[in-house]
């Protein structure tokens, strides 16, 4: 059996969320431990369920996204976020740079959805550890 991926999942329009719910629920290696429809109390919900990677389904029109995925990022534990998103990328660009993250337009399948799930979350989960193995080194 394979690792276990532990998905939360943000979405403001409420069918589209359980539907992706009810979707990612039938795989066996994908566990839903949250979801949201908003954004108040977000960063401390994902702060609670501790997923491996983060789904974001927000409009181009969000204004919310760069400064909640920039908050997500600052914290030392943050998981692999995984962005769809219709529109333009471009104000993304530099929040993502240095992370295991994925754009994703809102047309990519549901395929494609859980293969960058897999994907995303085997980085995090490989960076996650060597980072806990880097020695602290004394800069002289």
């Amino acid at each position: 059996m394979s690792d276990i991926t532990r998905v939360f999942i943000v979405e403001q329009d409420e069918p589209a969320l359980i539907m992706l719910n009810l979707y990612l629920d039938q795989f066996d290696d994908i566990e839903i431990v949250g979801s949201a429809t908003a954004r108040p109390e977000l960063e401390q919900q994902i702060g609670r369920a501790k997923p491996d990677v983060v789904i974001y389904n927000l409009p181009s029109a969000s204004e919310t996204l760069p400064s909640l995925i920039s908050n997500l990022k600052s914290r030392c534990t943050c998981p692999a976020l995984v962005c769809i998103r219709e529109g333009n990328f471009l104000p993304l660009e530099g929040t993502f740079r240095q992370t295991p993250e994925a754009l994703l337009p809102s047309f990519t399948t549901v395929t494609n959805l859980v293969e960058t799930i897999r994907r995303s979350a085997a980085k995090y989960k490989v960076s996650a550890q060597v980072s806990a193995q880097l020695p602290l080194s004394k800069a002289g």
